[in-house]
């Protein structure tokens, strides 16, 4: 056997993967994935989402949600070394215009290395040709897309977006927690009392194998390619996702962010789909998060009316929910310690909804003795990276070059992190214990 042929590790299998190319060879412990007939272990739920267009997802379209979900599967089922957390992948499958693909091939890879970190190699084999040429036509002016995870700044962007006499459309994927689910599904009823004709669709596109990983570091080219799916079928040119700039700029606001941080609504990667989408559906849809340069309080202030303001308590924004959900005893839904639970805690409080909150299952802002280790450790790693901030900015930027991006002024960046600092700050003044304030003190002036 040849040793020069490139090894495959993961394979979309359908008749037109299953001769396989002289100049590849099939690894032996090769992820096969199905996504449909005798054996499917991926379920696209095309019939749930073509029931919602009124109509079949076009070729070219579904090209796109193939490779997504390709690439949300893998993710699931190739463990990261522990070591080196980077995975060298190797896929082969059919799409309907290999020309088209094989094009994009290295934007698409680049894409996903700078989201996820891994080395992706698309190996495109022509399936199916589509009947016709994908051609985008705007149906709908004063329609947009809204990202919907059942988090308070997806909350927040639907209000936003009726304020501006926008009617969103609101997509969500449905990964298969219940509680995500169910927080979803809440949040649903209630949007649909306050917003008229709301559509809303929850798409449900699964594995059905047991994950092996737990990172899902490109999660998020799924999630928006699902968006711009149903944009491209029914001709909404905007895509909105909804995430505060403290999170979506990947910032090493603590140590813990620095390993753990993901680039879900990155600047960079948004620029990077964007690109994507244009040469494969030119003219047709774009991307954006207008919350980028915003503090997760400012945000939430887009909350303050009495319609939106009872759902707050329903939104989920805890990074151990999951945790929480199989713990025995616990009916909170937050943990109280992550950095997004205090985030959070810190933004309903400056947006003055603080008794419009969900429960905690840690008060962070108790006695200071009384405070876990780990507690502790990240109410001072965030405090002391405002403390940095104090510094010029261009000591700043010398200091912590993830202020650079190039989408962005970074001093404007500068501006929303020590905005959020006075977030924190105003909040541990307000409702910590006085020990708590007392000794930490010389990281709230």
């Amino acid at each position: 056997m040849s040793s020069d042929r490139t090894k495959i590790n993961v394979v979309v299998s359908d008749k037109f993967t299953k001769d396989i190319p002289p100049n590849f060879q099939i690894d032996d412990n090769a992820l096969k994935i199905r996504f449909k007939g005798r054996g499917t272990n991926f379920d696209l739920e095309l019939e749930g989402i073509e029931t919602f267009l009124k109509h079949k997802v076009k070729s070219e379209v579904l090209d796109l949600y193939r490779i997504a979900s390709t690439v949300y599967m893998i993710d699931l089922q190739l463990t990261r070394p522990t070591r080196n957390p980077s995975r060298t992948i190797n896929v082969l499958m059919s799409v309907s215009n290999k020309g088209k693909w094989d094009g994009q091939k290295q934007h698409l890879e680049s894409m996903l290395r700078f989201l996820s970190g891994d080395n992706f190699n698309f190996h495109f084999v022509q399936g199916k040709l589509p009947d016709k040429e994908f051609d985008f036509t705007e149906n709908e002016p004063n329609k947009a897309i809204s990202m919907f995870s059942g988090g308070l700044d997806s909350l927040a962007g639907v209000s936003w977006l009726t304020k501006q006499n926008i009617q969103p459309v609101i997509v969500s994927h449905d990964s298969s927690s219940k509680r995500t689910t169910h927080i979803q599904n809440t949040l649903y009823k209630e949007l649909e009392k306050i917003i008229n004709e709301l559509e809303i669709i929850q798409i449900k596109a699964r594995s059905t194998l047991k994950s092996k990983e737990l990172t899902q570091k490109a999660r998020s080219f799924l999630y928006l390619s699902l968006g711009s799916m149903i944009a491209l079928e029914l001709g909404i040119k905007k895509v909105f996702l909804f995430e505060n700039g403290i999170l979506a700029l990947n910032i090493p606001i603590s140590i813990s962010r620095v390993f753990t941080n993901t680039k879900t609504a990155h600047p960079k990667f948004l620029a990077d789909f964007n690109e994507l989408i244009e040469s494969l559906f030119p003219s047709s849809i774009t991307i954006e998060n207008p919350f980028v340069l915003r503090t997760k309080g400012e945000i939430v202030q887009e909350l303050d009316n009495d319609k939106f303001k009872p759902l707050i308590k329903e939104t989920i924004t805890c990074s151990h929910a999951f945790k929480l959900q199989i713990q025995k005893g616990v009916t909170a839904k937050h943990c109280g310690k992550c950095i997004p639970c205090i985030l959070r805690r810190a933004s309903v409080h400056h947006a003055n909804l603080w008794d419009y909150d969900d429960e905690y299952a840690y008060n962070i802002l108790d006695e200071f003795d009384n405070l876990e280790y780990d507690a502790k450790t990240t109410l001072l790693e965030l405090l002391t990276f405002q403390k940095n901030l104090e510094k010029d900015e261009m000591d700043i930027l010398t200091e912590i070059p993830e202020f650079y991006i190039e989408e962005l002024d970074p001093f404007e960046i500068i501006k929303t992190m020590r905005r959020y600092g006075e977030e924190l700050k105003n909040m541990i003044r307000n409702k910590g214990t006085s020990s708590l304030t007392s000794a930490l003190s010389g990281l709230l002036t």
